[in-house]
């Protein structure tokens, strides 16, 4: 289309990581692979000179101002007035740069972005998409994908709550929170000061079995375990509802806890 116009140059082919494609002047390219040895970049027409700034980097994008050769000369997009120049037998991961992921497009602003909607948009998605824009937006949905506009809002509001499996706690790890929460709520209810559970090595879980429990005990000091026995003895129900309510029993126990230590700095 751009080349019936007369925006695009004559044609010239190049052998990439894609195979033999044609590019023109006019066409928009983008760069798929970082090599700071290859390409050289200028600045309002001079040559940059810290060489930590030269090279190619993946996701630079522009448009050719000139093929010489094996030579391109790419303007590149941004404010400003920068220039790449790189040898296309030396640097080969480079293709049309009309489209682009979303992912690609994190961080950048344009004037005008077309968006194609798929069935894998969630919401983080949308949110980068709709925000590349600086004045138009144009959201493009197929009706084999998307039934309806309830159906769009839908597939665009999906929210991704997968996690790297050590984002969760084994099932050993789930039982020391849960006797965390309720060794935390023995003090509080005994009003016994927090400062002992720093020392605690083991938090079993509350239903562990007699020789499990003892075998904790014997990890604590003396009178943390006198503590935690009779308080899961006789104090089970109060314990219940302390334990719902660990969030607000934590930060009151560290409050009680920097208190105590000011007050010691201060003797």
């Amino acid at each position: 289309m751009r080349k019936e116009r007369g925006e695009l140059g004559e044609d010239h082919e190049f052998m990439t990581n894609d195979g033999k494609v044609q590019f023109a002047e006019g066409d928009r390219i983008a760069f798929a692979k970082t090599d700071k040895k290859q390409g050289m970049i200028s600045e309002n027409g001079k040559v940059i000179s810290d060489r930590k700034k030269q090279g190619i980097t993946n996701g630079l994008v522009g448009t050719i101002e000139r093929i010489e050769d094996q030579l391109i000369t790419v303007k590149l997009d941004g404010g400003k007035d920068r220039r790449l120049t790189f040898n296309a037998e030396q640097y080969d991961s480079f293709r049309h740069g009309y489209a682009g992921t979303i992912y690609k497009g994190q961080g950048r602003t344009l004037d005008d972005v077309y968006l194609y909607h798929s069935a894998h948009w969630k919401d983080a998605s949308t949110y980068v998409a709709l925000t590349r824009h600086r004045d138009n937006v144009k959201l493009f949905v197929s009706t084999q994908v998307t039934r309806d506009d309830a159906d769009l809002a839908r597939q665009m509001g999906r929210h991704d709550d997968r996690r790297a499996s050590v984002a969760y706690a084994t099932k050993e790890e789930a039982a020391e929170q849960r006797g965390e929460r309720l060794i935390r709520a023995a003090f509080e209810v005994t009003g016994h000061h927090a400062a002992p559970i720093a020392r605690l090595t083991v938090i079993p879980h509350p239903s562990l079995t007699w020789q499990d429990f003892f075998s904790f005990c014997s990890k604590l000091n003396i009178c943390s375990a006198i503590v935690y026995f009779l308080v899961c003895i006789l104090k089970h129900d109060q314990l219940a509802d302390r334990n719902d309510n660990y969030e607000n029993i934590g930060g009151k126990l560290n409050r009680q806890k920097e208190t105590s230590t000011s007050a010691v700095d201060t003797a």
